[in-house]
This record gives C-alpha cells, sequence and structure tokens, in this order.
C-alpha cells in the first residue's frame, strides 16, 4: 500500500506541475479540478476529494446487495485502504472531513 501510495502521490504532483486550470488526464485515478483560473484545485483519488471527504465504496456478489465481496475506503488524507474484490454493485459512502 505505500508504495501505490507514493505513486499517487508522485502522480498527483506531476499533474498539478504541468497542468493548466480545468484540465485534467482522464486516464489517470488521480485528478484535478480548479474552479477559476489560478485557483488551487482539488485532488481527486477515483472521484473522491481527498481533504474534503471520506469515501468509501462497498461491493457486493449480486444485483440484491445481499453479499458483501469486498470495499475501498480513501480517507482524507487520501490514504486508501482496500479488502476483498470490487464487483459491479457497489454502493457508495462519503463523510467529510473535519
Amino acid at each position: 500500500m505505500r508504495s501505490r501510495k507514493l505513486i499517487q502521490l508522485i502522480a498527483a504532483t506531476t499533474l498539478l506541475a504541468g497542468m493548466t486550470a480545468g484540465t485534467a488526464a482522464a486516464t489517470s485515478p488521480v485528478s484535478a479540478a480548479a474552479s477559476a483560473p489560478g485557483a488551487v484545485p482539488h485532488i481527486y483519488i477515483y472521484g473522491c476529494p481527498v481533504g474534503r471527504e471520506s469515501c468509501t465504496w462497498v461491493y457486493y456478489s449480486n444485483q440484491y446487495f445481499t453479499t458483501v465481496v469486498g470495499s475501498r475506503t480513501i480517507q482524507c488524507d487520501g490514504t486508501e485502504y482496500s479488502q476483498g474484490t470490487a464487483s459491479d454493485w457497489e454502493r457508495f459512502y462519503a463523510s467529510s472531513c473535519g
């Protein structure tokens, strides 16, 4: 996990260094968006705004959401935790960083 976080940090740094306001690399799990030219962009990892929300995806075995098969959590500091497997059936939960 530590190397993945380092790779994400390097990707975010590279992205910020080379981006213009309002653009982001579409193929990267790390992206950034700025609301106005010159504004400091928000960093997103898999769509989760780092520093503003803690995001959790819970994955289920079927469309009835009966059995959990995995999860992914991105904490407020950008630390990512995953367990189990991902599936097409997911529920998303977010909570504000405080």
